[in-house]
């Protein structure tokens, strides 16, 4: 009996330690998933942009607020023919600025037929 009664509480503490376990695993994942889907492509530093790009991000960068994005391409660090950039400002959702600015730059990327994909810029 007391056997029993020990084998039972062992079962319901076991229980109840592994869900904390399993709520915070669980969590944790969600937390790594939503910050993996942050971005809609691949970034670049804005230090790491060439001059010409790097000024035109700063000109926009004030009216971008929190949900504004540029996105660059560049074949070439000096020659601006080979660059291509685009910026979505004055923009409620920032996923939705991402993929304009993305698109943006596409389309101008495919214009000056610059070979390098378009990265979104981050700070």
């Amino acid at each position: 009996m007391q056997s029993t009664l020990l084998l039972t509480l062992n079962r319901f503490q076991n229980m109840f330690s592994i869900r904390p376990l399993t709520m915070t695993l669980v969590a944790a994942g969600m937390m790594l998933e939503v910050t993996l889907a942050h971005s809609a492509g691949p970034t670049i530093r804005s230090r790491d942009l060439p001059s010409p790009l790097y000024d035109y991000w700063a000109k926009q960068k004030p009216d971008m607020g929190n949900t504004g994005h540029c996105a660059v391409a560049f074949d070439s660090s000096t020659d601006e023919r080979k660059m291509a950039y685009g910026c979505s400002v004055f923009i409620k959702m920032s996923a939705q600025g991402e993929r304009k600015a993305l698109q943006y730059c596409e389309t101008m990327r495919e214009t000056n037929q610059v070979k390098a994909p378009c990265q979104l810029v981050v700070d």
